[in-house]
């Protein structure tokens, strides 16, 4: 079996066989459309240029027309009518019904009729390829002879000219040429490196500029932008940051990922602490009332009780721990050290032995009512009139509602002792 070679570049192929006067080919294929003449039908007339002139007994028995959406020859619809040489159409005969006379006046009468091959089909194709090739016979598909086997068939369409959605031309878009990206350094993250950043940059591009005055107006710019780089540099480490609860720094962060577990948390509050005043009788304090919002200061290096507004500068200088009441108090002696109800002595005891409101005894005198805040602590004698002082861890807070329960009887005696108290922030 003899070896055939196929010639990828079919232009240079063209070119070799049209210098070769022994062979002939099919140069291009044109579809006679919009522009044919009254008369001739368009889209069925397919004029097929060739290299060499064609002998003048080519006919329809020599063309075969492949293609369309269905390829099977025996459905496919287009059929070839008739083919004659262009020279040659208008001494067809003229019984065949086929032949129009504008096909018999219109083709001869075109360039180069020696080299065209008029070919008309019983039908328009549709959108797909087909494709025409020249054979030696009617059944003999070899090309004919004088011919160039890769030259004989040539692909085309019949809707070259209707427009398609459908059209599968691709668009070549040539790249853009690629640029020389400037040096740019990543690892600057705050202020200072970008505006040593930008100032480098100005250097290179604006060789001329030399100013670095601050109140020149470029200095102002890049100052201004390296500031706007910060706070996005800023911005793009907190997404990082507290997109993980290990290391989210922001309580609404912390609470968002808690949430995602079912665990709802509170925005919380500041630091709540119980203070307990002491006044002198009938001194200037003695029925003196604290505002709300008063300061409070944790220690005070002079060990006053009070400081007067010129001095408070200073003290908040040492950085004391400053808490802020939260409501009014009235303070009195008569509050230092109440009477509790001792179950021998109920008469001179502030709270009853049986069932009734707290703080009405006869001889109780203190003003406390329902809703006062008291400070108790537990003492382990009495000598002399004087009170043991107890650990800080000994005495309880609490707020005097009305009651509804009578207390328990207790075992040994207790003395309490009340220091006005409040709740501070």
């Amino acid at each position: 079996m003899a070896v055939q070679y196929v010639c990828e570049d079919q232009e240079r192929r063209l070119e070799s066989v049209r210098g070769r006067p022994d062979l002939n080919g099919i140069d291009f294929l044109e579809v006679l459309g919009e522009e044919a003449p009254a008369g001739i039908p368009p889209q069925r007339s397919l004029l097929i240029r060739c290299l060499q002139p064609l002998p003048d007994e080519s006919t329809k028995a020599n063309v075969r027309l492949e293609g369309g959406v269905r390829m099977d020859p025996r459905l496919n619809p287009v059929r070839v009518q008739w083919a004659f040489k262009a020279t040659q159409v208008a001494s067809a005969p003229a019984d065949d019904p086929t032949v129009l006379p504008e096909d018999r006046t219109y083709f001869p009468g075109l360039d180069d009729s020696e080299r065209l091959l008029v070919v008309r089909t019983s039908t328009v194709g549709d959108f797909s390829t087909y494709r025409l090739f020249l054979a030696r016979s009617a059944v003999d598909d070899t090309p004919p002879e004088g011919f160039d086997p890769q030259l004989c068939e040539v692909a085309f369409s019949f809707k070259v000219e209707c427009p398609t959605d459908f059209d599968c031309r691709i668009e070549e878009k040539c790249p853009p040429e690629p640029r020389a990206r400037p040096p740019i350094d990543y690892l600057a993250k705050d202020y200072a490196s970008f505006r040593s950043l930008l100032l480098d940059r100005l250097a290179l591009i604006v060789p001329d500029w030399k100013e670095r005055n601050p109140a020149d107006l470029g200095i102002a710019l890049v100052e201004l932008l390296a500031y706007v780089g910060d706070q996005l540099s800023y911005y793009q480490d907190a997404v990082a940051t507290e997109a993980h609860l290990g290391t989210a720094r922001r309580r609404s962060s912390i609470r968002r990922h808690a949430r995602l577990l079912d665990y709802f948390m509170h925005d919380g509050c500041n630091a709540r602490a119980w203070i307990a005043v002491e006044v002198a009788q009938n001194g200037g304090a003695d029925g003196a009332t604290i505002d709300e919002g008063t300061l409070v200061l944790s220690r005070e290096r002079d060990g006053v009780a009070t400081l007067r507004p010129e001095r408070l500068d200073a003290a908040l200088a040492a950085n004391p721990v400053v808490f802020q009441t939260l409501h009014p108090i009235q303070t009195l002696f008569r509050r230092n050290r109440i009477q509790f109800h001792t179950w021998a002595t109920s008469a001179a005891a502030c709270l009853p032995a049986p069932r009734g409101p707290p703080f009405a005894g006869p001889k109780c005198n203190c003003g406390c009512t329902p809703g006062t805040c008291w400070c108790s602590r537990r003492c382990w004698g009495r000598p002399a009139g004087r009170w043991t002082p107890s650990p800080p861890t000994a005495r309880r807070c609490a707020w005097t509602p009305s009651p509804s329960r009578v207390p328990t009887r207790s075992t040994g005696p207790r003395c309490w002792r009340s220091r006005g108290t409040r709740r501070t922030r």
